[in-house]
């Protein structure tokens, strides 16, 4: 009796075992599989303006002073990061209210543009309660720009560089665009600064 009872508890202990080392390799198994999947970012617009193209030119108001702006006024840099929002849309409202966050990993070569399809007050109060930098938004009640672009949803991004389109997507969240900003924008600098350094080096 004794003997079989040590033999079972021993026997349960060893099953104990070779289901922990089980589970952990499982878990080795899902790390690695992370590590070759794309992260998860933004739902790329096939419908949407084609990667290549260049930038039609359009007209929108400048929220600070409701003058007549473009890209030029704005895209001043070698990566442009445009936001589609809408007052009305609450993934809207939280890529907003995470703006500051993103813009603190934005690489200086990159430049942020928010387009609004919204009434000028409700952009206002939008901006207000969102504390979104005011800066950085135009109006485009219309949606003229949207439409032109094949973006019909919101909140969307389109990144350009220079004039020329790179990505269209949602992103419903800000850990989404950063993902998007990363994966393009700032991958695209490591490749470039990776290039100069080669360039650069002396040979032996």
């Amino acid at each position: 009796m004794g003997t079989l009872f040590w033999f079972s508890y021993a026997l349960l202990w060893g099953i104990l075992v070779i289901q922990g080392l089980a589970f952990l390799e499982v878990l080795r198994q899902v790390g690695q599989l992370r590590r070759h999947l794309p992260r998860q970012g933004a739902l790329l617009l096939e419908d949407a303006i084609e990667p290549g193209r260049q930038l039609p030119a359009v007209r929108v108001k400048s929220l600070i002073d409701l003058r007549d702006v473009g890209w030029d006024d704005y895209l001043d840099r070698d990566w442009g990061v445009v936001l589609f929002l809408s007052t009305d849309c609450i993934t809207c409202r939280i890529v907003a209210e995470g703006v500051s966050r993103t813009l603190r990993v934005l690489p200086t070569t990159a430049r942020l543009f928010v387009l609004f399809d919204s009434p000028l007050e409700e952009v206002r109060q939008f901006i207000s309660e969102t504390r979104l930098p005011a800066e950085f938004a135009a109006i485009d009640e219309p949606g003229s720009t949207e439409k032109l672009l094949g973006v019909a949803w919101t909140p969307a991004v389109l990144l350009v560089k220079g004039r020329e389109v790179v990505e269209v997507g949602i992103v419903n969240s800000p850990d989404q665009l950063e993902a998007l900003i990363d994966d393009v924008v700032i991958h695209d600098r490591k490749v470039r600064d990776g290039i100069t350094s080669q360039v650069g080096r002396p040979s032996r």
